[in-house]
């Protein structure tokens, strides 16, 4: 179901009042001025599998790249799911194999030809979730091998791993088959469990929380036999199904892409639960005026609006909290989903299909770098003043720009104060 998906250019950042202000006259008569997101490729190639471990990000192959996150530094981490490796993109765009399988002499590989199910010691089997601690460590969802890993500032390999959650390669795990990670400004660790099983009685759904030195507890779930206990501070219950993407917004509250139940919950205050975009399938909490479906990938934008990936539609959607609209922001309009070209690398992001994006992370410049997991590439989404080849004196056909609340931008201003 859609409700209010689209409904115009929005515009996230004050920077539009600046441009619309200070080029105006000058250009608001000849030409109308659209600020709007465009998508590009900056990591993967048009071919899926693995054709080497080093080189610049849009040469080397990636293979159902799951989630990204960056660090304090701005190099880029992404979860190459198949390939059984995760990969580092630094700030010029070079790729690098940080953690993958172990190879005698020569370091760490994303190949899965010689060994496609490597054990704990030897390297990652499907790594997923990504964090970066306030130290720039970085934190690893091993999820078929159920324990997450920890990689120091600095380090690489598989033998620089240390295990902070579960017990890697143990069937009995207390973090079966774990997927989003997220960690709270006290390093806190949240870990979605995507442990999904036949029948699915036996299944295990939870949010996890790893304080420092601490034991694992219940932020969201059932509890299971290995980790029976709620976390302190919880109040009720919620009952999930297949969590993934997690994330944390600036007033603390934690977010869950609750997959299997087609909504996104909320533990305010990491105490009281809410059900904040969507319509939960299983206890019908939220409204269908923000409907989702299979919701995965979550993070916040500099201005603190949440942005989801979902699929079939296969799009991302941005939300305000507490309004009762979604708005399309990457992914064709009609959700579907569609194969990655270079032609639609620099076009509007609304005009480029998806292919099962998965997750999402933003950097320090309000960028938004998108997993787009079924067609093996990430890509870039950012904020693009386009001036189109107009004649002058007639009339454009784009959109003239607006702000988030909708309103169109006065491009006749003659002030230059920045809103």
């Amino acid at each position: 179901m859609r409700i209010n998906r689209l409904s115009g250019v929005r515009v996230l950042f004050n920077l539009v009042s600046f441009v619309a202000s200070t080029l105006a006259p000058t250009f608001a008569y000849s030409q109308a001025l659209t600020l709007l997101q465009s998508g590009t490729r900056y990591a993967g190639t048009i071919t899926p599998g693995f054709n080497g471990d080093f080189g610049s990000a849009t040469t080397v192959s990636l293979n159902t790249p799951s989630y990204l996150v960056f660090d304090s530094h701005g190099n880029q981490y992404i979860s190459d799911t198949q390939n059984n490796c995760v990969r580092k993109i630094d700030p010029s765009g070079s790729m690098s194999t940080v953690a993958g399988l172990a190879v005698s002499g020569l370091g760490d590989t994303c190949s899965t030809a010689s060994n496609p199910t490597p054990t704990p010691s030897q390297g990652l089997y499907q790594p997923t979730g990504l964090a970066v601690d306030s130290s720039n460590n970085l934190y690893i969802a091993d999820s078929k091998h159920n324990c997450v890993r920890m990689l120091a500032n600095g380090a690489s390999g598989v033998a620089s791993l240390t295990t902070v959650a579960g017990t890697c390669g143990s069937p009995a795990s207390s973090t079966p088959n774990p997927n989003g990670l997220v960690l709270d400004a006290s390093n806190n660790i949240y870990i979605s469990i995507q442990d999904t099983e036949v029948p699915p009685a036996v299944s295990t759904y939870q949010v996890l929380r790893q304080a420092p030195g601490a034991s694992l507890c219940v932020m969201a779930g059932s509890p299971s036999t290995l980790v029976p206990n709620s976390c302190s501070g919880i109040t009720g219950n919620v009952v999930l199904n297949a969590p993934s993407g997690l994330a944390i917004n600036g007033t603390g509250d934690l977010f869950i892409a609750d997959t299997g139940n087609n909504c996104v919950r909320q533990i305010a205050n990491l105490a009281i639960y809410k059900t904040a975009v969507g319509q939960c399938s299983n206890d019908s909490s939220g409204t269908l005026a923000t409907a989702l479906n299979k919701p995965y990938g979550l993070t916040f934008s500099p201005a603190q609006s949440l942005f989801i990936t979902e699929t079939s539609p296969d799009n991302v959607v941005s939300y305000i909290l507490g309004s009762s609209t979604l708005t399309i922001a990457a992914g064709l309009p009609n959700g579907a989903s569609g194969p990655y070209s270079p032609t639609q690398d620099g076009n509007s992001a609304l005009s480029a299909p998806l292919n099962a994006p998965r997750g999402i992370a933003v950097d320090s410049f309000g960028n938004f770098s998108l997993a787009d997991s079924g067609n093996s590439i990430a890509r870039k989404l950012n904020s693009n003043i386009i001036f189109p080849s107009t004649p002058v004196g007639s009339q454009s056909a784009t959109m003239p720009p607006t702000h988030a609340n909708g309103m169109p931008v006065n491009t006749r201003r003659a002030s230059t104060t920045l809103s």
